[in-house]
């Protein structure tokens, strides 16, 4: 549990418990991951790291704004504060996939190699597989764009703001490799494409993957029923 309004203060839970501290005063951190935690897609607003690196900082009255932790400390004792000291700021532990943004699976961007492009994608209609992300889709100049692997200036781009991608039926379990899932199917919220079977998900401590994985024993998972 670390201090909101002041740097280097931390204490243990139980010592939080029995010396009466305000809750509001304090970030309740659960140290869910015994290893380093990456933010994928979001950058510090001040430092301009990214991905962000251990706990990210959310202003909840500023739109898309985060920090780092260095960062947060640096506001906090800072006599002229880059970010208003008034706002109220939440913490983000391990990152959700996507952060509630649209993730389009199969698509990957032809400039910044984003693989899954989130949030709208762009993709021309006329190239196989051309398909930009919203970074790359605003910030290249159409001259840019054009000399790329036979993409013509006078080429439409439709825009997809949701992933039509959907929930499908017809994946496979992760680990047991059983295809399709039946039933009820368990699916990691912190990948993009990991899923359990019920029989695989009831003894997901023991999940040894065949190949190489980014899922990690403290995601959690959202059940989906068909």
């Amino acid at each position: 549990v670390r201090c909101v309004q002041e740097t280097d203060y931390d204490v243990c839970g139980k010592c939080f418990l029995n010396k009466g501290k305000n809750p509001e005063e304090f970030f309740e951190i659960q140290n869910q991951a015994d290893e380093d935690i990456l933010h994928f897609y979001h950058q510090c607003n001040h430092c301009k790291s990214e991905p962000i690196w251990g706990v990210r900082f959310c202003c909840k009255q500023c739109e898309n704004y985060d920090l780092c932790e260095t960062c947060l400390d640096e506001n906090i004792v800072a006599e002229q504060p880059f970010h208003d000291k008034s706002h109220e700021i939440d913490f983000v532990e391990i990152p959700v996939m996507g952060h509630g943004l649209p993730a389009h699976l199969s698509k990957k961007c032809v400039t910044c190699y984003q693989k899954p492009i989130i949030g709208v994608c762009f993709t021309c209609s006329v190239c196989p597989n051309f398909n930009l992300c919203q970074n790359c889709y605003f910030s290249k100049s159409p001259q840019q764009l054009g000399s790329m692997r036979g993409h013509r200036l006078n080429h439409r781009f439709e825009v997809f703001f949701e992933s039509i991608e959907k929930d499908k039926q017809d994946v496979k379990c992760s680990w047991c490799q059983i295809y399709p899932i039946e039933g009820e199917r368990y699916k990691c919220d912190n990948c993009f494409n990991f899923n359990f079977c019920e029989k695989c998900y009831a003894t997901k401590e023991g999940f040894k993957p065949n190949v190489a994985t980014s899922h990690k024993p403290y995601h959690t998972f959202t059940k989906i029923v068909w």
